[in-house]
């Protein structure tokens, strides 16, 4: 893979905040950005960010369990039967804002913002200098592990669809196994970091076979987006951050 990676997560509508990390970063066509998931609700301008990721084609979106949740109330994929009890509440609360920035939408536009949220991939999987990552938004799952492993013995074979459950897993700990086949890194967001523990608020977790990119921007904390940096042997990794309330770098 050329040009630079960098992997961001649960960036929940903080548009501006985000736009400063690509200028923090130098953004370019040349380099190359994957968002676990979780671009909508709770911020102020989640059509706005969907339609910059549309516009970018360098930029992958996986979906979150808000994605999923904004295609069921809108009737798109209700595959996933997330329930009443679940769905009242988002639609009354973090769903709110982007439901009515989608409502202001003409039809065509609306169904072509809902069409490009059913492409995005429940997960993806990449080898950078020899390291093998699987990006999912959740964590994965036994069923997911079946999966990677018929995978990697058949890799012309058709591709099942991961459990939608792979979006709302979480990990124990930041030491928990990591539910993967070995020597895979699982990447991942959903659970903001300061839930293991209020050392890592505001911070991205790295251990060897771990990653955890969710710093809590829908809860008050700040953005974070992490560059891969490949060497002749191993990777190693820089860290960015965005406070969410102006958008300063920190």
């Amino acid at each position: 893979m050329s040009g630079n990676l960098y992997l961001m997560s649960d960036i929940h509508g903080y548009f501006i905040p985000f736009l400063q990390i690509l200028k923090k970063i130098r953004f370019t066509d040349a380099n190359r950005m994957v968002i676990l998931g979780d671009l909508v609700a709770k911020g102020p301008d989640s059509l706005g960010l969907l339609c910059f990721v549309m516009e970018h084609k360098n930029i992958l979106a996986l979906r979150g369990n808000h994605e999923q949740r904004l295609l069921q109330y809108f009737g798109i994929d209700r595959a996933a039967g997330i329930p009443d009890s679940t769905m009242r509440p988002w639609v009354a609360g973090d769903g709110a804002g982007i439901i009515r920035q989608m409502n202001m939408l003409s039809e065509t536009g609306r169904r072509k913002v809902l069409e490009f949220i059913k492409t995005m991939p429940l997960w993806a999987a990449m080898e950078i200098c020899g390291r093998k990552y699987v990006l999912i938004h959740g964590a994965p799952d036994d069923e997911m592990k079946k999966e990677l492993l018929a995978v990697q013995k058949d890799p012309g074979g058709k591709r099942k669809t991961a459990d939608y459950d792979v979006l709302i897993n979480r990990y124990e700990s930041p030491d928990a196994d990591n539910r993967l086949l070995a020597g895979m890194t699982a990447v991942v967001g959903h659970t903001p970091t300061f839930k293991y523990g209020t050392q890592y608020a505001g911070d991205m977790i790295i251990r060897d076979d771990k990653i955890f990119l969710d710093c809590g921007a829908g809860q008050g904390y700040g953005l974070g987006c992490l560059e891969i940096l490949s060497g002749n042997d191993k990777n190693s990794y820089r860290k960015y951050f965005t406070n969410t309330e102006n958008g300063s770098i920190l």
